[in-house]
């Protein structure tokens, strides 16, 4: 669920984190052999540590160099993880639909990949304790079909389904959004390209480059 449709900002920590995904997508697209040595080396780590805390001390540093709130630790580490699986640029700023994962799923939908409505329905069904694995399944998916989402949108959906403490209200309002970007009937853009494009375009602002 987008923040800015309920009318909260991200916060620093989420954005850092973001900024610091879509980072290593640049370097790994970089040409040179240092940076994509480099970016490999995280990804891999980011996706060693979906498999147990025993192999995601690689990635903590990755995680808590954003200096998340205790509380999100585990949705940032999560989060970083599906990175690692499906890394990608961040969306132009011209592509008007910001990818949510409701959105990414549509798009399998469209292709008319025959488990896009069976795997959407069960990750809505999702608890606390299951929902990690059904998102790497999803997410795995979307890499396989080359179908992009927002890493920033899907941090902040994560955080409030992954929260000890996260109203049920909460939890349901983000689900209800998912659902909302699956059904919804694709729309055109200004410019004439439609919503679907199954891939974003990397930005050039200044947090793709080296400091």
């Amino acid at each position: 669920m987008s923040t800015d449709s309920i009318g909260i900002r991200p916060s620093s920590s989420r954005k850092e984190f973001t900024n610091s995904l879509y980072l290593l997508y640049f370097k790994l697209n970089s040409g040179n052999d240092h940076l994509v040595s480099d970016a490999r080396r995280v990804l891999a780590a980011l996706r060693r540590s979906l498999t147990g805390p025993e192999q995601a001390s690689a990635a903590y540093q990755l995680v808590f160099d954003a200096k998340p709130a205790e509380k999100d630790e585990e949705a940032f580490l999560l989060v970083g993880g599906l990175f690692g699986i499906h890394p990608q640029p961040r969306m132009s700023s011209a592509y008007k639909a910001r990818r949510t994962l409701g959105a990414a799923m549509r798009s399998l939908n469209a292709e008319k990949y025959g488990t896009a409505d069976r795997r959407f329905e069960q990750l809505l069904g999702m608890n606390r304790r299951n929902l990690p694995h059904y998102l790497r399944q999803t997410v795995r998916l979307l890499s396989t079909k080359k179908v992009s989402l927002d890493y920033g949108l899907l941090l902040d959906d994560v955080i409030v389904l992954l929260g000890e403490r996260t109203d049920e209200a909460e939890r349901r309002r983000v689900r209800l959004a998912w659902a909302r970007d699956y059904h919804r009937r694709p729309s055109n853009t200004a410019d004439g390209e439609s919503d679907e494009s199954p891939a974003g375009e990397p930005t050039t602002d200044s947090s793709d480059t080296e400091n």
